[in-house]
């Protein structure tokens, strides 16, 4: 079962990517596209069923659609590579700052091994936020783990090619963080993200879909947030949120295993970044 859903997978990332290569952009696409951030990956991730990297929401619906129910982690790093996997985006103008969050899709999320308790997951949405100072300078970032997430200031966080945030992601758990490392724990900071000389990244500006239910215009996957496809996880853009009213961080001060995306944060949780 394990080789058949990688093989079914793999398939689809070819038949059905056309349609979002081909699609319609926001009034904010080229400021999107000029400040979409840079992953960088741990060096194990997608060489075992389960550590996914990022793949394509629309594949993953399309074979749901199609009755396929066995696991959908995309191993292969050669798409993220020559751009056939997607990154996606919500824009919004608060006041004269834009403020841009990019979204990742992966098809499983693995669980902690330490946790018993702690089952995978279908479907998880990682996130990074930038925010635009005057629609011409990246002042702070937002990296968002699984519970929680954090801000920095600029010179606090990596930028490649000078307008390119970079963010670490977590192996496990596919968050993103402003930097390497990890012991390898369950806890809170320490999923590994270690790119070491492999290099695995994704440039998130060379395939970058906004995200929208603006009518006829709009993909069927877009607008159908039926939890029987999405294993219950809302689609991003239906979530209601408003980007002009994010929080600097969310959860303790103190480094513990929990949620403790403030304890790295430049900005406190009743500040917006």
């Amino acid at each position: 079962m394990i080789i058949k859903s990688f093989f079914v997978f793999s398939v689809a990332l070819v038949f059905f990517r056309g349609s979002e290569c081909a699609d319609e952009v926001s009034q904010f696409h080229s400021e999107a596209l000029l400040y979409a951030p840079r992953l960088r990956f741990d060096s194990k991730t997608g060489d075992t069923l389960g550590q996914c990297l990022p793949g394509s929401a629309e594949d993953y619906f399309r074979l749901r659609q199609n009755g396929f129910t066995g696991r959908i982690c995309n191993m292969d790093y050669i798409s993220i590579l020559d751009g056939r996997i997607p990154a996606y985006y919500e824009a919004a103008q608060c006041g004269s700052d834009l403020i841009i969050s990019y979204w990742y899709f992966y098809g499983y999320k693995d669980d902690c091994p330490m946790l018993p308790g702690d089952p995978g997951d279908d479907v998880n949405w990682g996130r990074y936020v930038v925010k635009v100072l005057n629609g011409n300078q990246v002042d702070r970032v937002t990296f968002y783990q699984h519970e929680g997430w954090y801000t920095r200031n600029p010179g606090r966080y990596e930028v490649f090619e000078s307008t390119h945030p970079v963010a670490y992601v977590g192996k496990l758990r596919q968050g993103t963080y402003h930097d390497d490392g990890g012991s390898g724990t369950c806890c809170y900071f320490e999923d590994y993200r270690n790119p070491g000389s492999q290099d695995r990244h994704m440039d998130s500006w060379n395939n970058l879909v906004w995200l929208r239910n603006n009518g006829s215009t709009t993909p069927e996957w877009m607008t159908n947030n039926d939890p029987y496809y999405w294993n219950g996880v809302s689609l991003p853009h239906l979530r209601g949120e408003n980007l002009c009213d994010l929080r600097g961080c969310e959860g303790g001060n103190l480094q513990t295993c929990d949620t403790c995306g403030c304890h790295k944060s430049d900005v406190p949780d009743d500040q917006r970044p």
